[in-house]
């Protein structure tokens, strides 16, 4: 069965590092299954979620928005929350709308391979 891309995939490559597959679109429609997702690993403990943004393209405004709240509950609890691999279009909404430092700080992300 093939793999439904409005849905994160999970993948930890580390015990407290969690890297999710972002779809291509983070839209209104899809914001609540990934927000549930992301903010499941920040309440289990992991410590950098990176979320893979290498096939996205979009995020609309409540999209930005709820990835702005995760990170700000990552860091509650002590965590580090990333975009890694944006794509150039992803990467041109978050310099308009001045989230480039907040969402992808080194352009890498947490290193998640340790």
């Amino acid at each position: 069965m093939p793999h439904d891309r409005r849905r994160p995939v999970t993948s930890e490559t580390n015990g407290k590092c969690v890297v999710l597959d972002a779809p291509p679109q983070i839209i209104i429609g899809l914001l609540e299954s990934l927000r549930a997702e992301l903010l499941r690993h920040v309440q289990e403990g992991a410590e950098s979620i990176l979320l893979n943004c290498k096939a996205t393209t979009y995020v609309d405004s409540p999209g930005l928005s709820m990835l702005v709240r995760v990170r700000a509950a990552a860091m509650e609890r002590g965590a580090v929350f990333a975009l890694s691999h944006p794509t150039p279009a992803l990467l041109e909404q978050l310099e308009l709308t001045c989230l480039t430092g907040l969402l992808h700080p080194d352009h890498d992300g947490p290193d998640c391979t340790r």
